[in-house]
């Protein structure tokens, strides 16, 4: 039996370290590369041709000291490996918002593992040899993610066009105009932004028929995992 060449990604360093030499023990895994997301995401088509499953850490284990940073940068990394031939397993701690689900669905993961099912070193090699069926990624229904707005979204998206803005790392529950020391014009041309990924928002709606920035806002933060109701 070949070898399962595996990468693994995670903005911590000693845990992905620890996952590295932990798996590079058994004979049936060789474990090519232990790297960060960022890292994962600036890689080039070639580097991945060495990879046959990469291991991502969704959750950003720094991100609750920060402001309105995305909790769950490690989908950006698997992003990136959606256009890859190369298979994904993702790991997180439990099930999260809808909006969440719908981030981890999109990004083409083939498979989703919680942190407990995988902690067991015996076991985490039985699931990368033989991935359980059961264990892809859902969809949240669309009735889930009409309560939110977010039934024809994509919040990756969102996502991309919030952390290109101004107001990166700065969005909380209480951000308006004044909050973000912004014009009207510009936060106006940000809430256009982010509906023109596909936020239908709530029943509450602008004077051109889409979603209020407070609706907006409160997307883009369960999209962050900085709000979960």
């Amino acid at each position: 039996m070949r070898e399962l060449r595996i990468a693994v990604i995670d903005d911590d360093y000693w845990k992905r370290e620890h996952m590295a030499q932990e798996l590079d023990s058994s004979p049936h895994i060789a474990v090519v590369h232990a790297l960060d997301q960022d890292t994962a995401v600036q890689w080039s088509l070639a580097q991945w041709d060495a990879i046959d499953i990469a291991i991502v850490d969704v959750v950003d284990e720094m991100a609750p000291g920060e402001v309105g940073t995305d909790m769950f940068s490690g989908i950006q990394a698997l992003e990136r490996l959606k256009h890859i031939d190369v298979k994904t397993l993702a790991i997180t701690p439990h099930r999260h918002h809808p909006i969440v689900e719908l981030r981890i669905h999109q990004a083409n993961v083939n498979w989703v593992y919680r942190r407990f099912e995988v902690n067991d070193l015996e076991r985490l090699v039985d699931v990368l040899l033989a991935p359980a069926a059961d264990h892809q990624p859902l969809r949240p229904t669309d009735e889930e993610l009409a309560k939110f707005g977010a039934h024809v979204a994509l919040p990756n998206d969102s996502i991309r066009v919030y952390e290109r803005s101004e107001f990166h790392g700065l969005l909380t529950d209480e951000s308006g105009r004044k909050e973000l020391g912004t014009t009207y014009r510009k936060l106006e041309r940000f809430r256009l932004a982010v509906t023109r990924t596909g936020f239908k928002g709530t029943e509450y709606r602008s004077s051109d028929g889409g979603p209020r920035w407070p609706d907006v806002r409160a997307y883009l933060l369960r999209a962050l995992g900085r709000k979960t109701s």
